[in-house]
């Protein structure tokens, strides 16, 4: 069993992981993209990825995705869950659950959007951790993902130097901002975030500069893997990085942010329970109870 200061590591992160995932449900909403949301799509896709095949031919989309009721009831679901796993952080059936019906939402919403997206990948594999009371099991779990969460980055910047080899063409990172942000230029001829990308697109070299930045701050994860003392560094990079992607390159991979839950150390993590203690009062009572 999970004991004394463990416990409480273990409960901050369910905390902060299921606010997280119900942050990302609230703007997946806002975007239109729940199941409920995609009235009732008849067109997928699935590639060559044999767990998509197997999800087509089981035909859970029609009772979760084409069937209406369904979907509102499979969405309320996953925020009902949610708001369990904060609640109550020590119990592990709704995390359970939860697990195991989330990646139904991965493939649908893939499947039904006709891209295979990577940005839920950390939702997807970072609660399983939570499914273990002994300690040595969470912590083996724990600092798996952490090290799965630098290599993610490393091998971004293996292709970037070593395979792809596109950090050394100089106009990659123009050809990059004019792909994908052509559009919203061409719409939005006045406005300030125009004029600032368009200043970018006049001075290719700051351009190029922040975009071997960037591959850096890929490279620099390789750190991780040698020590913890700069977790803290590492986390606030990776933000950077993918603000910058965002705003230049008009890619949302926010959701992966949730992989640097596992750079946080126990040390560090008992602020966030501060705001259960005293901070929310109609949470006092559940805290006293758990």
């Amino acid at each position: 069993m999970i004991k004394g200061s463990a416990q409480t590591y273990r409960k901050n992160m369910v905390r902060g992981v299921f606010l997280f995932i119900l942050a990302s449900f609230i703007f997946r909403y806002y975007n239109h993209v729940m199941l409920h949301q995609l009235l009732q799509p008849i067109v997928f896709k699935t590639d060559s990825d044999i767990a998509y095949w197997i999800y087509d031919i089981i035909g859970i989309s029609k009772l979760i995705v084409q069937n209406s009721t369904g979907a509102i009831i499979f969405d309320c679901l996953l925020i009902f869950l949610c708001i369990i796993s904060i609640l109550y952080p020590s119990q592990r059936l709704s995390i359970i659950v939860f697990s195991v019906i989330y990646p139904l939402y991965f493939f649908s919403y893939n499947s039904f959007v006709t891209h295979h997206t990577g940005t839920m990948n950390g939702i997807l594999l970072i609660t399983f951790a939570f499914w273990f009371v002994k300690e040595s099991t969470f912590k083996t779990l724990w600092e798996a993902l952490r090290y799965f969460t630098l290599a993610v980055y490393l091998m971004a910047f293996t292709w970037k130097v070593f395979i792809g080899v596109s950090v050394f063409h100089f106009n990659q990172p123009e050809a990059i901002v004019k792909d994908n942000l052509s559009l919203y230029l061409y719409l939005n001829p006045n406005t300030l975030f125009t004029s600032v990308i368009y200043w970018f697109l006049q001075h290719p070299l700051v351009l190029y500069a922040g975009y071997c930045f960037c591959v850096l701050i890929q490279g620099s994860m390789i750190i991780g893997f040698f020590t913890k003392k700069y977790d803290w560094l590492l986390c606030i990079l990776i933000v950077f990085f993918h603000l910058s992607t965002y705003f230049f390159v008009d890619v949302c991979y926010f959701e992966l942010l949730i992989l640097n839950f596992t750079f946080i150390q126990p040390g560090a993590a008992g602020w966030f329970m501060v705001m259960f203690k005293k901070g929310f009062i109609p949470l006092q009572k559940i805290n006293m109870q758990i």
